[in-house]
Order: C-alpha cells, then sequence, then structure tokens
C-alpha cells in the first residue's frame, strides 16, 4: 500500500514516522510545516492507497481529484472536516480511534475551571503589574458542573470533577444510566442542565443538529457569573 501522511503532527513525530515507514516502506510524508489544501493536497495524494489526515479537509472533489484513495485514518478525532456522504459514495473507508484524546481533555476542562473560579491568571497578571490582590475564590467540590454532551471525553470530565467533589449533571441523546450511576452524575433534561450548571463545559461533535446549540438563549439560561467551557468543536 502507498501511504501518503498528510498530518504535520503526525510527520514530525519520530516514533510515528518510524513506525509507518517499517510497515509501509516508501511512506511519504507532509514535511512541508503547513496543513496542505486544495489542488497542493490532491498533489499530494497521487497514487496513494491510505492517507493519514488531521485538519486537513476531506471532500468529493478531492476524492475525484485524488482517485486512487482507499482508505483514510484520521490522526485524532472529529469528523466535521471530513465529508462522510462523498467518502460512502466512492467507497471510501474511515478509521480513527474514539475518546483517544479524552484525558487530555478533561485536564484542560478542569484547569481552565480553577484558574477561572480561583482567578489565577487575572491575579497573575495583578502581581506582574504590581498590584497584589486578594481574590475571593470557589472551591470546585462547591460547583455545579453541567456536562453537555457525556461521550467518551464528557465522561472523562464528569469523573475528573467527581473526583473534587463536585455535583455534576449531564445531558446526551443517548442514555449512559451505568456510567451515571457508577459515577454518580445525574442525568437532566437541557433546560435543567443550563439552569443548574455554574460551570457548563461542552463536548458534543459539530453537525447541523449542534451547531449554534449554546446561543443567546442558552446562555440566558445560565445562572448569573455562570462559567461556559467550549472545548469542542
Amino acid at each position: 500500500m502507498n501511504v501518503a501522511v498528510c498530518s504535520r503532527s503526525f510527520s514530525a513525530h519520530p516514533v510515528l514516522r518510524s513506525e509507518l515507514s517499517r510497515r509501509f516502506p516508501g511512506a511519504r510524508f507532509n514535511d512541508s510545516g503547513r496543513t496542505l489544501s486544495g489542488s497542493e493536497l490532491a498533489v499530494f495524494l497521487a497514487g496513494a492507497d491510505g492517507v493519514v489526515i488531521a485538519l486537513e479537509t476531506v471532500d468529493g472533489a478531492l476524492l475525484d481529484a485524488a482517485p486512487s484513495v482507499r482508505v483514510i485514518a484520521k490522526y485524532g478525532v472529529g469528523l466535521d472536516r471530513i465529508d462522510l456522504h462523498a467518502l460512502a459514495a466512492r467507497g471510501v473507508q474511515l478509521g480513527w480511534t474514539p475518546g483517544v484524546n479524552a484525558q487530555a481533555v478533561a485536564e484542560v476542562v478542569l484547569a481552565r475551571t480553577i484558574d477561572l473560579v480561583r482567578g489565577l491568571t487575572a491575579s497573575d497578571a495583578a502581581i506582574r503589574a504590581g498590584r497584589f490582590t486578594q481574590p475571593l475564590g470557589r472551591q470546585v467540590g462547591a460547583l455545579r458542573v453541567g456536562i453537555l454532551g457525556c461521550g467518551h471525553v464528557g465522561k472523562a470530565v464528569a469523573r475528573a470533577f467527581r473526583a473534587l467533589g463536585a455535583r455534576v449533571i449531564a445531558h446526551d441523546i443517548r442514555d449512559y444510566a451505568d456510567f451515571y450511576a457508577a459515577a454518580s452524575v445525574r442525568p437532566v433534561d437541557l433546560e435543567t442542565l443550563l439552569a443548574e450548571s455554574d460551570v457548563l463545559t461542552v463536548h458534543l461533535p459539530l453537525t447541523s443538529r449542534t451547531r449554534g446549540l449554546v446561543g443567546a438563549e442558552a446562555l440566558a439560561q445560565l445562572p448569573h457569573g455562570a462559567i461556559l467551557i467550549n472545548t469542542a468543536r
């Protein structure tokens, strides 16, 4: 199989690069330092059977310009840049590893929350400017944390906050009853989630159903002073 690696980060990773080259001798890598697009991407994919992508956009026009492509592997998660209907129509297979970044995202959400409720960034800036203040903060364990989307990432976020004693509620179109019971998470409808969340953290894929879901109307339902964290798309 002829493999082309579009992903800049994959191409720059010595272990991944060595392992892929061992399995697929002749694999070529994107060493340009840029995310390829349009005709430049099509030229890079010429003759490739398998492709590793990250931030690249894959649509029908690209697949028609690179007809040899039969398999696409997504390095990372999130399929909003990939036209799944175009892949299906052309018999192109797609593979990725759901939840591979769940723990990393959970740690970022927890860190952002602590920063905001404790005013760490603001305090740091004040001290560097020669002003010493003692801002009031809140303990994470006293927060009501609402998780919008409780898939792989949402579950990891819920476990992180529950470990610090926060009350966690969640809303998802799927029923994760076993997880909710095991993690002491209360499932609620969207209106309740918005009304009761001191911290609302979003973990949804970007689709026609989710685009703009947290807009002005939703924000107006949050408690005064609530925190919104969006590490999703």
